[in-house]
């Protein structure tokens, strides 16, 4: 088991990309080795109590329809609260230049990291609209079981630009 007080990353750029195929530059091959697969690994279980992000860039661009999308986490501060069970969480980003802050709870990291039920209640703004998410995953890492209950209001939601395509 690992159990980390704190985690911070400054100044960090991310891309991510594909190639016309839709082959993305974050896979890699894996070693199928007769060793690797003999050795069963048990599951880690990951602790951590702050998680303190600034100026996190990530940029993903989309091989087959050369279009990017910008994603600029300007501050995450995540918290542990004193009753252990759940995450304190405060956001302030760009989300293709359009200003996103969300802050609330979540679940623990090794719920998310051992693909355990992930719960969520965050609230905030995208843009000029304002949201309130609830709900959970079922499996963070691969995106799947998500319930969740969204509501957005603001004068024209139609302006919300969560797409881009510049080449």
């Amino acid at each position: 088991d690992v159990e980390l007080r704190r985690i911070g990353l400054k100044g960090v750029d991310v891309l991510l990309e594909t190639n016309p195929n839709g082959q993305g530059n974050w896979k890699f091959p894996v070693d199928k080795s007769p060793a690797k697969e003999a050795g069963a690994s048990k599951a880690t279980e990951i602790n951590v109590d702050n998680i303190r992000i600034e100026n996190f860039n990530l940029t993903f661009r989309d091989g087959k329809t050369e279009s990017a999308t910008r994603f600029n986490l300007t501050d995450l501060k995540v918290t542990r609260r004193a009753t252990g069970d759940v995450l304190a969480v405060d956001l302030r980003a760009e989300y293709n230049e359009q200003p996103v802050t969300l802050s609330g709870t979540t679940g623990l990291v090794r719920e998310a990291m051992a693909s355990k039920r992930f719960p969520f209640k965050l609230a905030g703004t995208f843009s000029d609209a304002t949201v309130k998410l609830e709900g959970a995953l079922d499996d963070v890492l691969e995106l799947k079981g998500i319930d969740v209950k969204a509501q957005t209001s603001g004068e024209n939601l139609a302006k919300l630009k969560l797409t881009d395509n510049i080449r």
